[in-house]
């Protein structure tokens, strides 16, 4: 019997020289469309991670129909990463279709145990047939909420659904993006959720310059020199203008136009008058300029902002509005929830009810619906006592989901690995 047990154990072992696999990181490749700098951090934590060995293949280094100045897409990453060619069809105000040239050698060089790959597209339809070919686990990344069925036809509706099924698993940057999965049929096992990674540190360095200006008396205090706002207080202790903030590229789907309208006749109701600060590019800047010259309120257009200019605003405003008609995510509800700021956004942003909840933090109010909009930005502004509330609110949630993306979503790739057979290396181990 002690005979039988050595030969078993001999046949078992690896071979001399060969470190036993559970001893190994896992190989991991992310297919990502562009580098976006609000997901450097998601992946740098990832990368950090002793049982995971990072390799991120992005489909391109730039997309030029994006509306964001030259530069704003990493290139130099702290994790390993490829920029491969991609072929972009542009679609006016949303992300283009990528055709990627190079993704199988890229797949090939990464040699992965687990694969994640973002959406529908065509990259994401060729590493789902390498994949399966080699018997390697492919978890879906995806931020589509059940609002995208009604801007893609019906053929692509069944072709996700198809696409969906066929996948080991997922992760969803959002519960509504989840509650899609769900629907398409994936188990619930392996559907995660993995919130919209953000770039938060200005903008929490910038809240607490405010909170530690509000403790002295002097709550206007410029944050940053170079940002361009007015004091909550003038020079002789007046109240001055509230601010609303909203930050978005100028395209239809952020129907900016009806923010516009809707703080026009806000402001008609309020004791002090009303200011909008508007942050990002776009088609509709130059539209939305002239219906700004209309309304009897103060507009200014910042353009595209980024660190401490943009948390400088966050920092300046009252309330943070985003009226979107459609968002899958909306990374900049959690900027807003990391400045401690009240939130009005609408039903149709992904982003609710994880970042932005109704009745504590944020209010919902339907898209495209300006009454709605209207009553809920007279009633921020109008009561100090809910805007506090709800800015105390949006603390908690800033605490609540802090660092907890980057934590789902090892532990997704893990959970894969493990489905298929391969444990993965214990914490503290690594290649040594």
């Amino acid at each position: 019997m002690g005979a039988e047990c050595v030969k078993l154990a001999r046949m078992s072992a690896p071979p001399a020289g060969r470190v036993p696999d559970h001893l190994h990181p896992l190989r991991v490749t992310v297919v990502m469309p562009v580098a976006a700098p609000y997901r450097e951090g998601l992946f740098r934590s990832v990368a950090a991670d002793p049982r995971i060995r990072l390799r991120v293949v992005y489909l391109d280094a730039r997309q030029p129909s994006w509306d964001v100045p030259a530069g704003y897409f990493h290139t130099d990453h702290p994790y390993p990463a490829v920029h491969l060619r991609s072929s972009q069809l542009p679609r006016r105000g949303r992300t283009p279709v990528m055709v990627p040239r190079g993704i199988r050698a890229a797949l090939r060089a990464g040699d992965p145990e687990v694969i994640v790959a973002s959406e529908y597209g065509p990259a994401a339809l060729v590493t789902r047939a390498w994949a399966a070919r080699r018997g390697v686990p492919h978890l879906l990344l995806t931020e589509c909420t059940a609002a995208v069925d009604d801007h893609i036809s019906g053929l692509q509706r069944r072709l996700q659904h198809a696409f969906a099924r066929r996948v080991d698993g997922a992760i969803a940057v959002s519960s509504p993006a989840r509650q899609r999965l769900l629907e398409l049929g994936l188990p619930a096992d392996r559907v995660a959720v993995a919130l919209q990674a953000a770039e938060l540190a200005h903008i929490r360095a910038a809240r607490s310059t405010r909170e530690a200006a509000a403790l002295r008396g002097d709550r206007g205090t410029r944050v940053d020199e170079q940002a361009e706002f007015t004091p909550a207080v003038d020079a002789n202790g007046a109240a001055s203008a509230l601010r609303v903030l909203s930050v978005a590229r100028l395209v239809p789907d952020k129907n900016l136009a009806l923010l516009l309208r809707a703080a026009a006749q806000a402001a008609a109701e309020l004791p002090r008058p009303v200011t909008v600060d508007v942050v990002g590019e776009g088609f509709l800047r130059s539209r939305l300029e002239a219906l700004a010259g209309e309304l009897p309120i103060t507009v200014t257009f910042h353009g595209h902002r980024h660190g401490p200019e943009l948390a400088a605003l966050y920092a300046a405003a009252d309330v943070f509005v985003l009226l979107s008609a459609y968002e899958p995510f909306g990374v900049v509800i959690r900027e807003a929830a990391a400045a401690g700021l009240p939130i009005i956004t609408t039903s149709a942003v992904g982003a609710a009810p994880d970042v932005a909840r109704d009745g504590a933090n944020a209010r919902l109010v339907p898209p495209g619906d300006l009454s709605a909009a209207v009553v809920a930005l007279t009633r921020v502004l109008g009561d100090p006592a809910t805007a506090g509330q709800m800015a105390a609110a949006s603390l908690t949630v800033d605490a609540e989901t802090a660092g907890g993306e980057a934590a789902a979503f090892i532990e997704a790739i893990l959970a894969a690995a493990r489905r298929h057979g391969r444990q993965p290396a214990a914490a503290g181990h690594g290649d040594g």
